[in-house]
């Protein structure tokens, strides 16, 4: 009788565990598959906005980092993507320390007077889930540089990553990651920016790289 107990006792117990896990697993499912809030001002300051100017004579690239900004993203309504992203332009730096003096120079982006790079969404179409949890989409926005506001609709992959925060953090932190990714260019004749530049030296078109990760708020 007591062994017999004991048996039901250890298949009791057996049960309630995967019951336990069961119901937390489901739990996490929907925090996982809920509306959140994505913070992009990277504490680890690893997200960066690369820029090139890919001319026939002098092909340039910098960096721009200070990323902020915040995004609502929905799993289940990709499309119901919104937010903005912010970039420091006083940050932009070109191997070339002339280059770079020349970018934020008054005949550049004059950053010293428009200090911020940012893109405000507005509208997303053409959602396709590209696998598991990743979404390709035409973001249409307001880009906002060197004081001229144009609304420009640009390509954007978003990857969400559940639970991997900690991964990022070596355990120091919780939460979803929330990957954006983007390729496009822009004419910086467009933005009023060193137009009487030529084209061989400095390129009319400017090709923005954009990677950044932002972390859930679970909210």
């Amino acid at each position: 009788m007591k062994q017999m107990n004991r048996r039901l006792t250890s298949k009791g117990a057996i049960y309630l565990m995967g019951l336990a896990v069961g119901v937390a697993s489901v739990g996490a499912g929907n925090v996982q598959a809920a509306p959140q809030t994505f913070n992009f001002e990277d504490p680890k300051g690893v997200n960066v906005i690369d820029v090139t100017l890919d001319s026939l004579l002098e092909p340039s690239t910098g960096l721009a980092h200070g990323i902020a900004g915040t995004v609502r993203f929905d799993p289940k309504n990709p499309q119901a993507l919104t937010g903005k992203i912010t970039a420091d332009a006083t940050t932009l730096q070109f191997v070339n320390k002339m280059y770079t003096q020349a970018a934020q120079s008054d005949k550049g982006l004059d950053t010293k007077k428009y200090p911020k790079i940012s893109f405000n969404i507005l509208k997303v179409a053409s959602v396709k889930t590209t696998a598991p949890n990743v979404f390709a989409a035409n973001v249409t926005g307001d880009f906002a540089l060197h004081g001229v506001t144009k609304r420009i609709t640009v390509p954007v992959t978003a990857t969400l990553l559940p639970g991997k925060v900690a991964d990022r953090s070596m355990g120091m932190a919780k939460g979803d990651l929330l990957i954006l990714r983007s390729n496009f260019k822009i004419k910086r004749g467009d933005y009023g920016i060193a137009p009487a530049m030529p084209a061989p030296l400095v390129a009319p078109d400017v090709q923005i790289h954009v990677a950044i990760a932002g972390m859930g708020t679970g909210k």
